[in-house]
């Protein structure tokens, strides 16, 4: 029986986990997880995102998901519209 494939997240609570943890690559979901980016912060997307050429969307929708499994044009749409979503309930109302 072979592990798992892991990928990390930003952590919910860095001060006790640190800034990322691990899962399993199949419990990850783009509407509750962001992929932890090594280089500090979490995946850039663009104003206008839902304009650009699909295979940039699918490039920006990998990243997101940390790996390189197949993504359709539609799929990288709802995975990319679900980080926004995300992201924005995130923002502290003023």
């Amino acid at each position: 029986m072979s592990n798992p494939k892991t990928i990390k997240i930003k952590s919910t609570h860095p001060e006790s986990q640190g800034d990322f943890v691990e899962i399993n690559e199949t419990d990850f979901d783009p509407a509750v997880h962001e992929k932890f980016d090594a280089s500090g912060g979490p995946v850039d997307i663009p104003e206008g995102w839902a304009d650009l050429h699909w295979k940039t969307r699918v490039g920006i929708a990998r990243k997101i998901v940390g790996g390189d499994e197949e993504i359709t044009s539609d799929k990288a749409t709802e995975i990319i519209a679900a980080e926004v979503e995300r992201r924005a309930a995130e923002k502290p109302q003023v």
